[in-house]
């Protein structure tokens, strides 16, 4: 799969289902408040176009951190797992950080739990990435140690210590590959919920 679609592909099932049931609370409640019409289109658009910025976001995140990461974890077996060293930064969600006030905004309950998730979810991936490179660290530290051992003795030992190391690593790879897919999953739900919801503010707005 093109990995540029993949959240994109995971999401379109899910669209479809949540509008319907969304147009019609969201019209109820608009009809209820037509008195206040002009004020409530205003901050429509404004829910709207955070939500296209915090749906961007996420979309343009995810799909780097399949292409750099996510696609090891679905493409490498935990008995096949090397020692690898993931690269992560420091921020990766301002977007999202700086417009939280407008999830609380959104009309389907289970979209803003998704949202919420999906993002605990991705800290959580990070602080996992971080720790898998502390145990690449660990095992390259002890291959250099190999290389100037002075004793037989201290060899023998040294690799011992590497194959603990890579067992450490192949023994976490399988928890990576599970967060990884919450993480998939959770994304996808978001994607879709947020979708769904500028979708019914859109229809509401034509009327």
């Amino acid at each position: 799969m093109d990995s540029g679609t993949v959240l994109i592909n995971l999401a379109s099932g899910l669209v479809g289902s949540i509008i319907g049931a969304g147009i019609s609370i969201l019209t109820t409640k608009w009809t209820i408040i037509e008195k206040n019409n002009s004020d409530q289109k205003e901050e429509n658009k404004s829910i709207i176009h955070s939500l296209m910025c915090i749906r961007s976001e996420l979309n343009s995140v995810y799909m780097r951190y399949y292409n750099q990461i996510g696609n090891q974890f679905e493409n490498t077996p935990s008995q096949q797992a090397i020692a690898i060293y993931l690269p992560v930064q420091e921020e990766y969600f301002p977007v999202y950080k700086n417009n939280t006030s407008i999830i609380g905004k959104i009309e389907n309950k289970d979209t803003i739990e998704n949202i919420i998730n999906c993002y605990t979810c991705a800290v959580g991936m990070i602080d996992s990435i971080r720790f898998n490179n502390s145990l690449y660290d660990n095992y390259e530290k002890t291959s250099r140690d190999i290389l100037n051992a002075h004793s037989q003795d201290e060899l023998i030992s040294l690799h011992n210590n590497r194959n603990s190391a890579q067992k450490a690593i192949c023994d976490y790879w399988e928890q990576l590959r599970k967060h990884h897919s919450d993480l998939r999953r959770l994304a996808s739900l978001a994607y879709a919920g947020m979708t769904a919801e500028i979708t019914i503010r859109e229809k509401i707005l034509e009327k």
